[in-house]
């Protein structure tokens, strides 16, 4: 079965996919008539009308309204990523946001940086409340980003950065511990 990549407007591309999972992708609003698609492996690009395997005709009728998996608040963002608590983007928050686009990392990493001063109760604050925000709203920025073909697919990975979240804490824990131990 054939393979393409989807072109993204910035030139990035991810894939790739085969044509049922292209359709997959049309249903859920991620791929469109003009999208660009690049197929595998002889690097020929056209746009995805172009391709007879598929199914834009029978989505027709969801263009004005979210799929059924989909809250209607204007984003596209499927149910199931909606909500619930990302425990990676709370306890890593700069690395988490960075790494997933999320321009707001920027701030929490300066935040993380200004807890190190002085003045640390102020960088500590700002730094809670981001990462509060991220834990909140992390599931559905992670889909916003792009970076994941599937719902499953970017489930699976933001419980994996929870995963990588709780060993760092629990090494900066360890560090302290073992630190704090030689000084008394």
């Amino acid at each position: 079965m054939a393979q393409y990549f989807v072109i993204l407007p910035d030139g990035s591309k991810f894939g790739p996919a085969d044509t049922s999972t292209l359709n997959q992708w049309i249903v859920e609003g991620r791929v469109h008539t003009t999208t660009i698609l690049e197929e595998v492996p002889s690097g020929v690009r056209c746009a995805a009308n172009q391709l007879p395997a598929l199914r834009f005709a029978q989505v027709v009728a969801y263009l004005n309204e979210p799929a059924p998996d989909m809250i209607d608040d204007g984003t596209l963002v499927p149910a199931a990523v909606q909500g619930g608590f990302n425990l990676g983007a709370l306890l890593i928050a700069p690395v988490w946001a960075l790494k997933h686009g999320v321009k707001l990392g920027y701030f929490a990493g300066a935040m993380a940086l200004l807890s190190l001063t002085r003045i640390g109760i102020i960088g500590m604050v700002g730094l809670v409340g981001i990462s509060l925000y991220l834990a909140v709203n992390g599931n559905a920025m992670a889909w916003e980003s792009g970076k994941y073909a599937t719902v499953e697919e970017c489930l699976r990975m933001q419980q994996r950065w929870a995963y990588w979240g709780l060993g760092g804490i629990l090494a900066v824990i360890v560090v302290f511990s073992v630190l704090t131990s030689f000084v008394l």
